[in-house]
């Protein structure tokens, strides 16, 4: 199996690390790409168009732009809008999980914060996103 490339949009750089080693963990290689912010994520996505990410994982509470107005740019590109992206919330709330749904996030988990069970939750959502069949996004 080829190399998985997941972008990973986080800003606290203790959740960054734990949740780069929880994908790594597994026996499918995934390589990681960590940038701290939406803007971050959009010159990656931007000056790599031949190497596009096989997940987005995407903190939705981030400081210089909404998770879910970096959702909403990333949804209505036709270059970008069959990644799947996974959101990482730190809100149970019903509106932000509809919200999330409604602009095309393929999933939302509330991250916890007992680190051994976010990596758990990490853990999850490797195991699902490397033995799921994806299209190929050129």
């Amino acid at each position: 199996m080829n190399s998985r490339l997941v972008l990973l949009v986080e800003d606290d750089p203790t959740d960054a690390e734990l949740i780069a080693q929880a994908v790594q963990d597994g026996r499918a290689p995934v390589r990681v790409v960590h940038v701290n912010d939406c803007a971050g994520a959009l010159r990656y996505l931007r000056s790599r168009p031949e190497r596009m990410p096989s997940l987005i994982m995407l903190s939705l509470n981030l400081p210089d732009r909404s998770g879910f107005r970096f959702l909403e740019t990333i949804k209505a590109d036709e270059t970008w809008k069959a990644v799947p992206i996974v959101g990482l919330a730190e809100s149970s709330e019903q509106y932000d999980v509809s919200e999330s749904f409604a602009l095309g996030i393929a999933g939302y988990v509330v991250k916890s914060e007992d680190p051994a069970r976010l990596r758990q939750e990490i853990a999850m959502i490797r195991v699902y996103w490397t033995t799921n069949q994806l299209p190929r996004i050129v």
